[in-house]
């Protein structure tokens, strides 16, 4: 007494499509665990700051937790128009900044 179990076409469609999403997600996860990222998404966001300030800006070290979107920048200082010996215009031991999927995906950093 075998019975056949029939898996309707709206449920194999469905699970297909959670499937290609749950592998799109984890091929995302690995590109974003990369070096190459982390140091393409460092460019882009100091490229973005002196864009939006004006400034220079030095970075002491730049980490980024592709789980929670969140880069985290270690020693920033952003040098204006100050001489050489005066304190720089903005520094801060911490900066941490929450990033959006969508900007991720659409290249967009807003200020």
């Amino acid at each position: 007494m075998s019975k056949h179990f029939r898996i309707s076409k709206h449920f194999r469609i469905t699970l297909a499509i959670v499937g290609l999403l749950v592998g799109l997600a984890l091929a995302a996860m690995t590109v974003m665990s990369t070096p190459w990222f982390r140091r393409a998404l460092e460019r882009r966001l100091i490229g973005a700051l002196e864009d939006a300030t004006g400034a220079r800006v030095e970075v002491q070290e730049f980490r980024f937790h592709p789980i929670v979107l969140q880069a985290v920048f270690h020693g920033l200082v952003l040098h204006g128009s100050e001489a050489p010996q005066a304190p720089p215009l903005f520094s801060a031991r911490t900066i941490v900044l929450r990033l959006s999927p969508t900007n991720l995906l659409h290249r967009e950093i807003e200020s």
